[in-house]
C-alpha cells in the first residue's frame, strides 16, 4: 500500500509522483487531510513538496491546501513503515520515527527539483533495502543531500 503526495509550485513534483505511482501502484494525494488519511493506511509514503524546517513539531511540507505540520504527523495513530520526503530540509524524520516509521529518507539541504526525479525512481526500484538503494541512486545521479535514517 503506497501513498504518493505532490505539493504545489514545484515544476517536477507531479511528474515525480505520477511516474512512481504508475510503476508501483497506490494512491495520489495533494491535500493535508488526504495525506494524513493516506498515511494512516500506507506502508510506504512518498512526499514531493517544499519543506520548511522550524523545529520538530512546527516544520512542515507545503501541500495544495496549506502546510502539513510535524504536529499533524505526531497526532497520527499510525504512520507508514517507510517514508520518503523528497523535499528540502523538512526536519520531520524524528517525528515520523517516533510515531513508528522504520525508515525515513529526507534531504539535509535544498533539493534540485529538476534532478531528483531520476534519483527517486532508482530509490523506489530497490526500496526493500532503503539505505543501500539511496547510496546507489546518489552514486548514479549525484549526491543530492538525501540521508536514510532509521533501520534501513
Amino acid at each position: 500500500r503506497r501513498l504518493w503526495v505532490a505539493g504545489p509550485r514545484l515544476r517536477h513534483a507531479r511528474r515525480e509522483v505520477e511516474v512512481l505511482r504508475r510503476a508501483h501502484g497506490g494512491r495520489m494525494q495533494s491535500t493535508v487531510d488526504g495525506a494524513l488519511r493516506g498515511m494512516g493506511r500506507a506502508d510506504v509514503a512518498h512526499v514531493a513538496a517544499h519543506g520548511v524546517r522550524r523545529g520538530e513539531l512546527f516544520s512542515y511540507l507545503r501541500l495544495d491546501d496549506g502546510p502539513l505540520y510535524g504536529h499533524d504527523l505526531n497526532a497520527l495513530p499510525r504512520v507508514p513503515s517507510v517514508v520518503v520526503l523528497s523535499a528540502c530540509e523538512s526536519g520531520l524524520a524524528r517525528v515520523l520515527l517516533r510515531r513508528g516509521a522504520r525508515v525515513v529518507v529526507e534531504s539535509v539541504r535544498a533539493v534540485p527539483d529538476d534532478r531528483v526525479v531520476s534519483l527517486m525512481i532508482d530509490l523506489h526500484a530497490h526500496l526493500a533495502r532503503p539505505a543501500q538503494a539511496l547510496a546507489d541512486a546518489q552514486a548514479r545521479h549525484g549526491d543530492l543531500g538525501f540521508v536514510c535514517v532509521g533501520a534501513g
